[in-house]
């Protein structure tokens, strides 16, 4: 008598376990599991082990990841914070992006690149990781101070930008620009302010079907996964990421008072999906790329992670931020995030980079995301050997 043994149930055990023991060597030194799941990737990647591929299926779990990122994101936002300190966040976000473009126009210019790529190159570096802040603040325990209110409201106008950006994106594709697809991509974005809008003239809002799945368990995971992914197929329809969709279901969540019971339904299903996201990433870093080119690599890395800095800190200070604070959310933002990914390829399939500039894209931001919990923890170090610590516990 044989036993069959399902192909798949060895690797979710292998992935399983692989994420635990990466996870139990890096956790005392307070490493974010987004980077272990990087590692993940790497290892069990087809350029180490060779165990997994960057399928399409892979690929549907990861943008599914990335939804339910936001969705968590919208829910934890608050509204009224946020637009009480719409100066840092708005014109923060937007001049950091403005800047970035502006000193990658001087870089192009100089090696005569086209101006698709130097501002899909601009985008690529102002934006930062909203998993790996989250988890570095959830590390820190400190998400209600000020100033991570400031580093929150950021974040999400970073998330919220990337649209524009992908759209802006689309006048330089291959294919040409599209008029109706750019009409229907801004009745969608009016349609979501009104909605925004309206949220913020209620302050709360009331979603009555909640009551009949308020202690329903089961219930309640099937309505929260229906409004996340609900809003993000309404702005999938209408041109825009589903990323933007399931942000603004969150934000619903929240203003309705029911975010706790749809954030615990939910948690393993963002867990899982969002690992999985970070673990296609780790799948798609081509290793030999990385040994042949590493010096480009690692300089790009480092010119970016500098100018991300001192652009951060002087708009900040120009926002009336405080030296220390500014330094700090300077430095939690100065690497390069997911979207960027997002962005990335984008612009290998409309041919504004090739694929040696997406490889070198792809490494960049990588170890960018892998270098950023040790900066951090290494400033912190710095602090507490200087005695300051009360910097940190404002």
């Amino acid at each position: 008598m044989s036993t069959y043994i399902d192909p798949l149930m060895p690797l979710i055990v292998l992935v399983a376990f692989s994420i635990f023991a990466l996870n139990s060597l890096l956790k005392y030194i307070k490493v974010p599991s987004v980077i272990t799941y990087i590692l993940t990737g790497i290892v069990l990647g087809p350029y180490v082990l060779n165990v997994l591929q960057n399928t399409p299926t892979m690929a549907l779990l990861a943008d599914l990841g990335v939804t339910m990122l936001l969705f968590f994101i919208g829910m934890e936002i608050s509204l009224d914070k946020l637009l009480k300190n719409w100066k840092v966040s708005f014109i923060g976000t937007t001049l950091q992006v403005i800047v970035s473009v502006a000193i990658m126009f001087l870089l192009g210019f100089y090696l005569n690149w086209p101006v698709g790529r130097i501002i899909l190159l601009g985008f690529v570096i102002s934006l930062s990781s909203t998993a790996v802040i989250l988890k570095i603040l959830e590390a820190d325990g400190k998400q209600s101070s000020k100033r991570m209110q400031n580093i929150l409201g950021i974040l999400v106008v970073q998330d919220i930008i990337a649209i524009p950006m992908i759209i802006i994106l689309g006048f330089f594709s291959s294919a040409g620009f599209n008029p109706i697809l750019f009409t229907t991509q801004i009745f969608g974005i009016l349609l979501l302010s009104l909605l925004i809008a309206y949220i913020v003239k209620k302050k709360e809002i009331r979603l009555p079907f909640f009551n009949s799945v308020k202690h329903d368990p089961e219930l309640q995971v099937f309505t929260a996964l229906g409004l996340c992914f609900g809003f993000a197929l309404i702005t999938s329809l209408l041109g825009l990421s589903a990323a933007l969709g399931s942000f603004v279901a969150g934000v619903v969540i929240a203003s309705a008072k029911e975010s706790k019971w749809v954030s615990k339904s939910l948690s393993p299903f963002y867990v899982v999906l969002l690992a999985i996201f970070f673990i296609s990433i780790g799948v798609i870093i081509d290793i030999s790329f990385v040994l042949e080119n590493w010096q480009i690599i690692f300089l790009l890395t480092l010119i970016a992670f500098i100018v991300n800095i001192v652009i951060g800190y002087v708009v900040l200070r120009y926002l009336k931020v405080n030296k220390q604070d500014s330094f700090y959310i300077a430095l939690l933002l100065s690497h390069i995030g997911e979207f960027s990914y997002v962005l990335a390829a984008l612009g290998q399939s409309n041919q504004m980079i090739s694929d040696y500039g997406y490889n070198l894209i792809i490494s960049m931001i990588s170890l960018s995301l892998i270098i950023s919990p040790f900066l951090v923890i290494g400033y912190k170090k710095v602090l507490l050997l200087i005695h300051k610590k009360d910097i940190l516990l404002k």
